[in-house]
């Protein structure tokens, strides 16, 4: 037994600088590598972390991870995405002031692929990570991770380690150790060997890669909705009480700016014209769409939007409540419907736990209490 306990030791303590020694002379034989614009795809465990890491610290302008990549671009793209994001849907988030994230399943060119290993003896201590860093045909391995090694008097440590608060519990059986010093915490810095490191002129996307299909999608999003204002037009009954389908009004809401640009004065026609066929699902929409407009363009439409703005059927358009209590119809228009306006039943009221929501142009308030009429013949 004291001979057991001597070699145990003994291949810790002359080992543990060895397998470091080793392992550092590993890392210096993987050579640097500049992938450019052809980008960086991260694998293996962690991706989502270690691509943000790599696009924090390395000057990699494209780092692909879980079918996301991030791109990094120039203040004028960044700018330029934020525009369109205000009008249409882009598919571009924007984080760091100066990286876009998008889903993209292009391949790239450089691969990196985490694992964790933990070797028999545990020479260097804790779990080591590799990482292995394929380009075309040629493949390289770095590990990283915090080195500690055995030191001291020769006492054995045993113990049981109960993780509360999250983590795994596990038994410590070995010998005292410290951390080696110079070596990096946190166990991505070792890719810095391998990637240039971030800089004050970093390397960027091709504007052109980002921009083009925003731009199309700009034109294509503003054809569809002219359109769908020319479908609504040309339509004999807005409120399609027959068996016609209605068509997709949502497009009117999701666009904004200059897609609208123009198209007030058609927005205020399908309005008005709505409320007279008793169109209820088509004034909504498109009272909501006059609030997108630009600013401009709905100043210039005051003496239009104050008769829509007045509206009865428009502005107090009532989501009923399961509290809502209606005393004229005994239920009915709760039973039937969770919509009404204030001129369904005169003697309607929210009992104290009741609640009802207006809608003006697309903007939503809270009453509570009984529903108010508008004074005078205003629609």
């Amino acid at each position: 037994m004291p001979v057991a306990y001597a070699a145990f030791y003994l291949v810790l303590r002359l080992g543990g600088p060895l397998a470091l020694r080793r392992t550092e002379r590993k890392n210096a034989e993987v050579e640097p590598l500049d992938p450019g614009h052809r980008g960086v795809e991260v694998t293996g465990r962690r991706t989502e972390e270690t691509a943000q890491w790599l696009v924090e610290h390395c000057d990699l302008p494209r780092v692909s991870a879980g079918g996301r990549s991030r791109l990094r671009v120039d203040a004028a793209t960044y700018a330029r995405v934020g525009e369109v994001a205000e009008q249409i849907d882009t598919g571009y988030t924007r984080v760091n002031g100066d990286v876009l994230v998008v889903h993209d399943l292009q391949p790239a060119a450089v691969r990196v692929h985490a694992l964790r290993r933990r070797g028999w003896w545990r020479l260097l201590g804790d779990d080591r990570a590799e990482w292995d860093i394929t380009d075309g045909d040629r493949t390289g391995r770095l590990v990283s991770g915090k080195a500690h090694l055995v030191s001291g008097l020769p006492v054995l440590v045993c113990f049981r380690f109960c993780a509360v608060f999250g983590g795994t519990s596990r038994w410590m059986i070995g010998f005292p150790r410290k951390p080696v010093g110079g070596s990096s915490t946190d166990e991505r810095q070792v890719l810095t060997r391998v990637f240039p490191p971030l800089t004050a002129s970093p390397h960027v996307v091709d504007p052109v890669e980002v921009l083009v299909p925003l731009e199309n999608a700009l034109v294509e999003r503003r054809r569809r909705y002219l359109s769908l204002l020319e479908e609504l037009a040309a339509e004999p009954d807005l409120s399609f009480r027959d068996a016609r389908r209605a068509p997709d009004l949502a497009l009117l809401t999701r666009v904004a700016g200059e897609v609208m640009a123009g198209s007030g004065e058609r927005l205020c026609d399908l309005v008005d014209r709505a409320k007279e066929e008793h169109g209820l699902q088509v004034a909504i929409a498109c009272a909501r769409a006059l609030a997108r407009l630009p600013l401009g363009e709905f100043r210039s439409l005051t003496q239009r939007l104050l008769p829509i703005v007045g509206s009865r059927i428009l502005s107090l358009q009532w989501t009923l409540t399961p509290s809502w209590t209606c005393v004229r119809c005994r239920g009915a228009c709760r039973a039937s419907a969770t919509r009404a306006d204030s001129g369904c039943c005169p003697g309607s009221r929210t009992s104290s736990r009741g609640w009802a929501s207006s809608t003006i142009l697309g903007s939503s308030g809270s009453s509570r209490g009984w529903p108010r009429r508008p004074v005078g013949s205003t629609r």
